[in-house]
């Protein structure tokens, strides 16, 4: 595919962090590579291959699937500013108009 200088620096913009010229010109060639590499994985046949979510072949250990709150409504609203006491709920500001 191919990154250009420009490209890198654009991606670098979107998410907030600055670099120099010099630093996306190492950055193209890394992710050149990087896409050079992924290519080669494309090129794997896989047909047949089944998934697998761990090398191991032993079963995943199992929890009940229980639902809870944590106990921990009075700390959870300890950090309100401020709070309904008898229902148990933050008040938020209204901040538009019906």
């Amino acid at each position: 595919m191919g990154f250009s200088i420009t490209e890198i620096k654009k991606a670098a913009n979107t998410v907030r962090i600055g670099i120099t010229d010099s630093e996306a010109a190492a950055l193209v060639s890394d992710m050149d590579g990087l896409d050079a590499w992924t290519a080669k994985l494309a090129e794997i046949k896989t047909d047949g291959v089944a998934p697998m979510i761990s090398p191991l072949d032993f079963p995943l250990p199992r929890r009940t699937d229980t639902i809870t709150d944590g106990d921990m409504t009075a700390a959870v609203l300890s950090n309100a500013p401020k709070k309904d006491d008898v229902d148990e709920f933050y008040l938020v500001p209204k901040i538009l108009e019906a």
